[in-house]
């Protein structure tokens, strides 16, 4: 039920191409905890609530607080990340909204190989700046 409910949202709700589909959805659905707290988020769609997961100091509502333009799976991708790659959030864990885009820009020019990192960080900060002035 769970795993229907977060395809759903995947594919109807924010129409994520079948490619990209693949690498979220078995992303988000390899941990059974991270799981289970995405689907409370689908259901609230808040990202406060009590005795949040932890990983590496990074709850869900760290993550959305340090980068606000992150939302929905974004959020718990970087979660599963941070699980998956302990080493990169250990060198990361800074606090700050930086930490997640170098993180993003790094992750997204090795994947996308067509633009160098600086370029990624670039569009990443360019983002974040937009998002902050909206607050």
């Amino acid at each position: 039920m769970d795993e229907a409910k977060i395809e759903q949202h995947l594919l109807d709700e924010i129409h994520v191409k079948s490619t990209v589909f693949a690498k979220l959805f078995s992303k988000v659905v390899k941990y059974e905890d991270i799981k289970n707290e995405f689907c409370k988020w689908l259901d609230s769609r808040s990202y406060d609530y009590d005795n949040q997961l932890a990983i590496n100091g990074f709850s869900v509502k760290k993550i959305h607080e340090m980068a606000p333009f992150l939302e929905g799976i974004g959020v718990y991708d970087f979660l599963a990340t941070l699980r998956d790659d302990p080493e990169e959030a250990e060198n990361n864990n800074e606090g700050k909204v930086q930490t997640i885009i170098i993180f993003f820009a790094r992750k997204f020019a090795k994947k996308l190989r067509i633009c160098q990192t600086k370029d990624v960080l670039v569009f990443f900060t360019t983002i974040a700046k937009k998002c902050s002035k909206k607050k």
